[in-house]
């Protein structure tokens, strides 16, 4: 999995799972022992109640952690909710957990497609930070407004899954966060979930307010989500072989329809086989 040459600037990937994800997280961990040439390490991030489900799957050179102690270096000590905002808080506080500077965030329903190191997100010295993804433009004008710039602004469209954070980066964001809002990171955050996402929040601060940001901003076909329910199969399975992302989103469970194993195992092997082409 590793890479025998460290990268000058390794990379880490962290992946906030939890009890119902845990069927897509192994699909994932297998693609990840298979395709994953990074210098860095692994880290699994669960809440308390599902560490004995993942304790028996999760690979012994991964680093399983908990939500409460990622959270306990920012000075938190009251147990946060599993839930879809408290996943995105995670993600971010994640920087005071990992062992290197830079960390890819990892959407557990992500399939890896080929083999990939740093150098995939590598340009120009820096790290890509995805952009002109305006599908969730709602949040990037939240997330100007809760950073507190003129929500008219210029809208970057941060891509909404599975970006490198800088974790000095997020040290800055958290400490911007407190002086404009004057306690606890944590607490604003949690308490205010409908006023921001995770990778809008971030890419805001770097490029309007950070300014000197250690990324390169580019737009990347490398990243795809798919909802099998919402799209004609032959089809999308045509254009994927045409664009082949590295990384592509399988939606198991939707608030509207789930897709059985079988469904969801019969649906990830032909997106493999396009692969294998």
């Amino acid at each position: 999995m590793s890479n025998s040459q460290a990268h000058e600037k390794p990379l880490d990937i962290v992946i906030k799972t939890r009890a119902k994800d845990l069927y897509t997280f192994m699909r994932l961990q297998q693609d990840i022992r298979r395709h994953s040439r990074l210098s860095g390490k692994v880290y699994v991030v669960v809440q308390r109640r599902d560490l004995g489900a993942y304790e028996k799957v999760v690979d012994p050179d991964f680093v399983l952690t908990t939500m409460s102690q990622v959270v306990e270096p920012f000075g938190y000590r009251e147990c946060l909710p599993d839930t879809w905002s408290t996943q995105q808080l995670i993600k971010l506080l994640a920087a005071g957990t990992v062992a290197n500077e830079q960390y890819l965030v990892v959407d557990a329903n992500t399939l890896i497609n080929y083999d990939f190191n740093e150098n995939h997100f590598f340009r120009d010295g820096r790290y890509i930070y995805a952009v002109n993804d305006l599908t969730d433009k709602e949040w990037d004008v939240q997330a100007r407004r809760f950073l507190r710039l003129d929500p008219d602004g210029i809208l970057f469209g941060f891509r909404s899954t599975n970006q490198i954070f800088i974790k000095s980066h997020v040290f800055r964001l958290i400490a911007h966060v407190e002086k404009l809002y004057g306690c606890n990171a944590v607490e604003t955050l949690s308490s205010r979930p409908d006023d921001w996402t995770e990778f809008k929040l971030y890419g805001y601060y770097c490029r309007c307010i950070l300014r000197q940001t250690g990324h390169y901003f580019q737009q990347t076909g490398d990243v795809t989500s798919i909802n099998k329910i919402n799209v004609d199969v032959p089809s999308y399975l045509a254009w994927l072989s045409f664009t082949r992302p590295l990384m592509i989103k399988v939606y198991k469970h939707r608030p509207t329809h789930q897709l059985s194993e079988e469904e969801y195992d019969e649906f990830v092997s032909q997106i493999k086989r396009i692969y294998e082409r």
